[in-house]
């Protein structure tokens, strides 16, 4: 039922990004490779058997929402969750992403005093998250175990470049922004896991730009008639791998990462290339 509403939403709110998703030329992730089938099927099996947290887990919505997919997610995520301890936190409506940060920040520790916590950060939702985690001196900071990010713009957001210019949080999600350089910095002192998700094709966000720079996301192949960006945040693989995370089990997808669909076929273009090049010389 979740799933059809979702479709339904993003259906009835344009599209946005690719809008299409993927046929059956989808690229694949050998390293993520769970279909969508198989993963509603493990999404079964975790809720005939939910367990507690080992932490509270906070949910940040993303842009432009006003906490309805954020409260959905909430929603998918109870069914399969023996506890209560989970909060979702929305900022879409402060007026910079210091407000946006001050705010997490402040909620997180009036339901969960003194508490570390797991977050997922939902599109923006990440960005703020991963701002509220640095130390930045003589600040207060979100004390965070793991981090499960779906498709935030952790460099950037393609759309940002052309989209709700009236809106203070968009110049800082534009790549390059002063902002994204400062929540740089911190990267090297971050003493959480950080798990980044995103599906192939999500031109709202830009596949790439849902990792910090020199991280690559786990991400699998849109399903057809889906949005891969809106879309993203209910996709039964990246829930699914979320939950056995939060179980302590194994997850579905593995390391090494692949590399993003783009630049795996750059890479082949690279090698067929060279070995064109190769044959000629010795022709």
């Amino acid at each position: 039922m979740l799933r059809h509403v979702l479709i339904l939403s993003v259906l009835l709110t344009g599209l946005t990004g690719c809008g299409c998703g993927f046929g059956s030329g989808a690229p694949t992730n050998p390293t993520f490779s769970t279909s969508p089938r198989d993963a509603r099927t493990r999404l079964a099996q975790i809720a005939d058997d939910p367990r507690p947290l080992a932490r509270p887990l906070v949910i940040v919505a993303g842009f432009a929402d006003p906490g309805v997919g954020a409260a959905l997610v909430k929603a998918e995520l109870r069914n399969h969750i023996d506890d209560d301890r989970l909060l979702v936190v929305v900022t879409t409506f402060e007026s910079s992403f210091d407000d946006a940060r001050a705010t997490l920040i402040k909620q997180v520790e009036s339901r969960f005093p003194g508490q570390q916590v797991d977050v997922i950060g939902m599109s923006m939702g990440g960005l703020v998250a991963r701002y509220a985690a640095a130390p930045i001196p003589g600040q207060p900071h979100l004390a965070v175990a793991r981090m499960f990010t779906i498709s935030a713009p952790h460099r950037g957001a393609r759309e940002a470049s052309h989209v709700w210019e009236f809106n203070p949080l968009v110049p800082d999600m534009r790549k390059g922004s002063a902002l994204l350089g400062r929540i740089a910095l911190y990267d090297s002192s971050r003493d959480y896991e950080l798990v980044p998700y995103v599906r192939a094709g999500d031109d709202t966000v830009g596949e790439a730009n849902a990792a910090p720079l020199g991280e690559t996301p786990l991400w699998v192949p849109t399903p057809p008639l889906e949005d891969p960006h809106w879309a993203a945040n209910f996709d039964p693989r990246i829930v699914a791998d979320i939950l056995l995370r939060l179980r302590g089990e194994a997850p579905l997808a593995h390391e090494p990462r692949s590399p993003l669909p783009a630049e795996a076929a750059t890479a082949k273009e690279r090698k067929a290339e060279d070995n064109y090049l190769a044959a000629d010389a010795r022709r």
